[in-house]
């Protein structure tokens, strides 16, 4: 038997990418509330009516608050573009 996982709210981040889809597919699969963050909301388009997108760039930290607003876990996968992982992602995980 398969154990449930206990989760409330969790934000996944590239959800474009092979890690976080296929965290997102998982996730979907169990009782879970997922939100999936995007850089630009605006040109989001492929909306699953099941997700509850958020706007989420880590290189501006006025996208945080709203972003974790009622998140209880976050499962972050470091943009490419990313380079200094220390002084960009700190910030959001503090």
């Amino acid at each position: 038997m398969r154990e449930v996982v206990q989760m409330n709210n969790i934000l996944i981040t590239g959800v474009s990418g092979n890690v976080g889809s296929a965290v997102l597919k998982y996730l979907k699969g169990e009782e879970a509330c997922v939100h999936i963050s995007v850089r630009n909301i605006s040109k989001y388009q492929d909306v699953d009516s099941d997700l509850k997108v958020r706007e989420l760039d880590f290189e501006k930290t006025s996208t945080y608050v709203k972003a974790l607003e009622n998140i209880d876990k976050v499962f972050i996968v470091r943009p490419q573009q990313i380079t200094d992982v220390e002084g960009v992602l700190e910030p959001f995980v503090n």
